[in-house]
């Protein structure tokens, strides 16, 4: 991944955590790793914890951000959140995947952030 490619992804997820925040989320964790994936950001919103996927773009012209998560990623991010709440003992939570897109429209420096709650489900 080139080094632009990987600040506007950096950028991005600067961007989605302030704006979580302002949307009453208290984040929990960046960027987690683990030997299955990793995850954005872990947050929770009203008792419920969200595994929050970060999609950033440079403009509109590749289509919109949520739409680069794949069934592959999102079947990724599902078996960290596994491996997540087996570490952390937390079966008894509710949980859920968002997603936020952030597009940074760079000749404008404009910013639209797109919060998508529930976006995807934990599928066999």
């Amino acid at each position: 991944m080139s080094y632009r490619r990987k600040a506007i992804g950096r950028l991005g997820e600067q961007i989605a955590e302030s704006y979580l925040k302002t949307s009453g989320y208290r984040i929990i964790e960046r960027n987690y790793r683990c030997p299955v994936g990793e995850i954005d950001l872990i947050a929770e919103e009203k008792g419920i914890l969200a595994f929050v996927e970060v999609r950033t773009l440079s403009s509109r012209n590749w289509g919109l951000p949520q739409m680069s998560i794949n069934f592959s990623k999102r079947q990724k991010i599902v078996k960290t959140s596994l491996y997540y709440l087996s570490q952390t003992n937390m079966w008894d939570r509710i949980c859920r995947f968002d997603i936020v897109a952030v597009i940074l429209q760079t000749e404008t420096e404009e910013q639209q952030v797109e919060l998508l709650r529930g976006a995807f489900e934990a599928l066999n």
